[in-house]
């Protein structure tokens, strides 16, 4: 019958999914929080003047406001104040 396919489908959605969650974690782990792996310490501060501005206007992820704090601002860009709070 068609659930037959159930537990096929949870073991492939599990081997496909499980290692992308995993190096989220491992990157949070040993990049300051950072779950893309990037480290912003060696930049110079031009190239990432626009970023850390906008960092500044938004607000902040779960992880960013009850774990650890993000070294270039406050607030996650997917996530912008509206007009209203803007300076």
């Amino acid at each position: 019958m068609w659930f037959e396919i159930i537990p096929t489908f949870a073991i492939i959605t599990t081997f496909y999914g499980l290692p992308h969650v995993l190096i989220r974690l491992v990157n949070r782990s040993v990049h300051e929080g950072n779950p893309a792996g990037r480290s912003y310490e060696d930049w110079n501060p031009y190239q990432t003047t626009y970023f850390r501005r906008d960092k500044h206007h938004c607000y902040n992820t779960w992880w960013e406001k009850y774990f650890r704090p993000n070294a270039m601002g406050e607030g996650n860009t997917f996530r912008p104040h509206g007009l209203e709070q803007l300076d």
